[in-house]
């Protein structure tokens, strides 16, 4: 233990000489202001005044596919956008599993006294996005039919 001391030592002042070797090297973010303008202006739905989560559908402008083939390519030209990846993952796809639909129907059938809570519950992973905006916003609940309704089961009669 004594042997590591200098030598974390030394490395610990190499790091704040050179922290303070480069005074007006500040990091800037990821995105110019005129790129973060232009994907405001490209959002479908922008974001209002309390919401904390876009929708993924305003990230398929960037993620995802590219018809000019010239951004979310490998080397060798093949496409590998994250938005179509994620939107068919089990992720992407967690809130509108039928499966889970069911079962969370079925739960609020059989215990109608806590069917807030039960759907509140499942939502927190299902659809984090739409629960946690809810939650900003200060509904106590956040349920199947608030998912929306591109999310809705449609109904065969």
């Amino acid at each position: 233990m004594k042997k590591k001391i200098p030598y974390l030592t030394a490395l610990l002042i190499v790091v704040i000489l050179l922290r303070f070797s480069f005074p007006g090297k500040t990091s800037s973010p990821f995105h110019s202001p005129e790129e973060i303008s232009f994907f405001k202006s490209y959002m479908q739905t922008p974001l209002d005044s309390g919401e904390y989560f876009s929708l993924p559908q305003n990230c398929k402008g960037c993620h995802g596919f590219d018809s000019l083939g010239a951004a979310n390519v490998d080397l060798n030209g093949m496409d590998v956008n994250l938005y179509d990846d994620w939107e068919t993952s089990m992720m992407g796809l967690a809130a509108v599993d039928p499966f889970w639909r069911a079962k969370v129907s079925h739960e609020v059938l059989v215990n109608p006294s806590h069917a807030n809570e039960l759907q509140n519950l499942c939502t927190k992973c299902h659809a984090p996005l739409g629960h946690y905006t809810a939650f900003y916003k200060g509904q106590p609940h956040y349920t199947l039919a608030d998912l929306g309704p591109e999310l809705q089961p449609e109904v065969v009669l």
